[in-house]
């Protein structure tokens, strides 16, 4: 890799595209596929300017769109004034954007770290606490549940206590192993453990019979998606799941006449959670909600996932995205060898955690404190903003 270059790809009426590059055969790659797009957009064909730039940054280190061409586009891209910021660029790109940041943009944590210290002080060090959900209903109990997949093999879950409260959206961390699956299957009845109790919404769990846990009851997204498809094509899914197309938050209208298994991943996943929602659950559980999705329709999910806990549907989900979980969920709880080592909501959770935090709190740690998400560090960077002093 050579030194960082510039290079003018564009110039169009009133189009300027440039991108720095440290290669210079990526230079060139993308300024013939951006010359095609931008072609396109002046003819005025529709464009997913989101799209296009997204492919570029994967590659580049900087990026700059005019506004104007912003403007002509429409209002579905956020334009900061250089390149519509989204979940895929690193942690410390989305900080500096979110903080309208001037000079050189940090990359890294390391990086994140510095701009922090250099532009914001610490007089303000932590947001106020968290203040607890009114939480009264218990919609999940495990009392002292053990289980293992073979007779003579393994404790998975060892002893298992936990109580997830109606409306809650409650997540689920760990390694590989640890028992997060064994104990959402557990949950659904799909698996019985030999020792404990489990009781759903107060009920003992053996107590539901005839299918009756699934009727308006409990519902779960699985690891693999493709095992809640029966049907033939998309269209005869949705029928299934009594689903109007036009009202869905996801626009699964091309893929209509497709095949279920013919989606991506992400697609699979979204449609998974469309049949699920089909049975109108009190209780939805997730497994690995966010696997195979971009970021843009991971965004689009949590605000999916937030209007059905505003409608008090409980939401359980693992996961090993930390950064959904800090933006999701009301309580966070780390598995280790089938049994609870740690829970809290998610600022205290991830600020007390060095291994399963997030980027915000990799940059902050040591300087703010009980912050998890960006947008709580953003917020403690405004609270403290050197700039603003030096101006006054």
């Amino acid at each position: 890799m050579g030194a960082d270059i510039e290079a003018r790809l564009c110039n169009i009426e009133k189009l300027t595209v440039g991108v720095a590059a440290r290669a210079p055969q990526v230079v060139e790659e993308y300024r013939v596929r951006l010359t095609q797009r931008v072609t396109e957009i002046m003819e005025g064909q529709p464009v997913d300017l989101a799209r296009i730039t997204q492919e570029v940054a994967m590659y580049c280190d900087r990026v700059n769109i005019d506004e104007e061409i912003a403007r002509r586009i429409g209002d579905d891209v956020k334009v900061t004034g250089y390149y519509p910021v989204d979940d895929r660029l690193p942690a410390a790109v989305r900080l500096f954007d979110k903080l309208d940041g001037r000079g050189p943009c940090p990359l890294t944590i390391g990086e994140g770290r510095r701009y922090i210290q250099t532009h914001f002080g610490n007089g303000i060090a932590a947001l106020p606490p968290d203040t607890a959900p009114d939480f009264s209903e218990k919609a999940v109990e495990f009392s002292q549940v053990y289980f293992r997949y073979e007779r003579s093999g393994p404790d998975v879950l060892r002893g298992l206590d936990m109580s997830v409260y109606a409306g809650e959206c409650f997540c689920i961390l760990g390694g590989n192993g640890s028992g997060k699956t064994t104990a959402l299957l557990n949950a659904a009845g799909l698996k019985r453990p030999y020792a404990g109790q489990i009781r759903i919404f107060g009920k003992k769990l053996q107590s539901y019979k005839n299918q009756s846990l699934y009727r308006d009851c409990l519902a779960l997204l699985p690891q693999d998606p493709q095992t809640a498809f029966l049907c033939n094509s998309v269209r005869e899914e949705l029928q299934d799941a009594h689903a109007d197309p036009g009202n869905l938050p996801f626009d699964f209208t091309p893929l209509l006449d497709s095949h279920p298994y013919d989606l991506s991943g992400g697609e699979q996943q979204l449609l998974a959670l469309v049949k699920a929602m089909g049975a109108r659950p009190r209780l939805l559980l997730l497994d690995e909600p966010t696997k195979g999705l971009d970021s843009c329709t991971k965004a689009k999910l949590i605000e999916v996932l937030k209007s059905l806990k505003a409608r008090g549907i409980t939401l359980i989900a693992v996961t090993h995205d930390v950064e959904f979980a800090a933006a999701c969920a009301d309580r966070c709880a780390l598995f280790f060898r089938g049994e609870i080592v740690s829970c809290a909501p998610p600022r205290p959770f991830f600020s007390g955690n060095s291994f399963y935090t997030t980027a915000a709190n990799r940059m902050a740690r040591g300087y703010y404190e009980n912050e998890a998400s960006l947008e709580d560090l953003a917020s403690l960077c405004r609270c403290n903003d050197l700039r603003q002093e030096v101006h006054t």
